[in-house]
């Protein structure tokens, strides 16, 4: 009996010597958490990641895959944290080298859902998901006429995208359109001038097999002078 309590005192030191965490390197940084998560894969597992950014004018969001000790989440709250980062001498197989742990929570801000968003657009159906970019091609009347070519406005370079997964989807029966499974958009006109629209620089950005998060919202719009459903492009960003 005493060996096998000799035995296990043991194998904890062990396991606390191997799994030590590096005072002596760590670190204190700041970290921007977004008040929303995404779908994502840790491993082998589908779960859902914080999305983060080191600076505060970083343009995309990335996944964050860690823990961090000491802080828990709020989905709809976005936070500027004060943390402290710390190397892990000889981490166990697939776990992080890295250790964060809160210093303090610098802000804390509660953002509108997007539910609330659309409740002063009531028209509207929003679109959010993960997809690949399939390349541009050069397209006349989006292949549908060719007795307007230069005039239709319908004419480019046509985006394509595949879509892969969605991360919010809420419908609305006027501006409505059903799940996407794939997308396509003019980045130019006839002349194969860019359009001026802010996501024409982001798809141009793009390599062929690219995975991107697109947020579209189809809007039944009462203003036109013939009513109709349109698009709207809100955001294309690259995944890291």
């Amino acid at each position: 009996m005493a060996m096998k309590v000799i035995t296990l005192i043991c194998t904890v030191c062990v396991m606390l010597y191997t799994c030590k965490v590096a005072d002596d390197t760590a670190i204190e940084k700041t970290i921007y958490v977004a008040a929303h998560t995404v779908p994502c894969q840790a491993g082998m597992i589908a779960t859902d990641c914080m999305q983060f950014k080191w600076k505060k004018n970083q343009k995309e969001w990335g996944n964050f895959y860690d823990n961090i000790e000491g802080f828990t989440y709020e989905k709809g709250h976005a936070y500027e944290l004060l943390v402290k980062e710390s190397k892990v001498d000889n981490p166990p197989a697939d776990a992080s080298s890295i250790q964060y742990t809160l210093v303090k929570i610098i802000s804390k801000n509660k953002e509108e859902t997007m539910n609330n968003r659309l409740q002063a657009q009531p028209f509207t159906t929003t679109h959010v998901f993960k997809a690949q970019y399939q390349g541009s091609a050069f397209r006349k009347c989006l292949g549908r006429t060719a007795l307007c070519p230069k005039e239709c406005g319908n004419s480019g370079n046509l985006a394509s995208f595949k879509v892969l997964e969605y991360i919010e989807y809420i419908p609305n029966g006027e501006g409505g359109r059903e799940k996407l499974e794939t997308y396509q958009t003019l980045t130019s006109d006839y002349y194969e001038r860019d359009l001026n629209k802010p996501y024409v620089k982001d798809i141009k950005a793009l390599k062929e097999g690219d995975i991107v998060t697109m947020h579209i919202d189809f809007v039944y719009d009462t203003t036109l002078s013939t009513v109709a459903t349109v698009e709207h492009i809100r955001r294309i960003a690259k995944s890291l």
